[in-house]
């Protein structure tokens, strides 16, 4: 037997269409969804249209989640058409609720008990971070860590040209 053995760089960005990481493809719609936030509200894709949507995929028990989550939630900007929800992977409310908590977030943060989310989404790493524009198509796929500068830049490109 012939073991092959190879690395990925630390964070993977794609950008061209009919690029794929796991099942998301740049330049597709995203799938319908809908899930409970922390909160006990339910959030649906259809409210997302007209706006700049950035879905994060994380685990409490992720440190790249950790180190990034404070610059998502201060992207999180509903009233300048930017939304960012972070998508928890399978943990209980109340770790998520620990975790958002000690980090003092503010973001809408979604729960995927069952693990729906990430599967329709094709999720195969955390964090993995998908950026919509506002007619509901994937612009990006980040997987792996954010910088402040990566997810300006990010936003930036999903915003349409005037």
């Amino acid at each position: 037997a012939v073991t092959v053995l190879f690395t990925l760089p630390a964070a993977l960005s794609l950008t061209a269409s009919n690029f794929q990481i796991g099942g998301i493809r740049v330049g597709a719609i995203i799938p319908a969804f809908d899930a409970q936030t922390l909160g006990g509200n339910t959030v649906a894709v259809d409210a997302l249209t007209g706006r700049v949507t950035v879905l994060n995929f994380w685990a409490t028990w992720c440190g790249p989640c950790r180190a990034e989550m404070p610059i998502l939630d201060a992207a999180h900007a509903p009233d300048d058409g930017v939304v960012v929800l972070a998508i928890n992977n399978m943990e209980s409310q109340a770790t998520v609720s620990g975790f958002a908590t000690d980090l003092g977030l503010t973001l809408p943060i979604l729960l995927d008990p069952d693990g729906r989310l990430q599967h329709q989404f094709g999720v195969i790493g955390y964090p993995t971070t998908v950026f919509v524009g506002p007619d509901g198509t994937v612009s990006a796929v980040h997987a792996g860590v954010l910088t402040a500068d990566q997810l300006a830049g990010y936003i930036a490109a999903t915003v349409p040209s005037p």
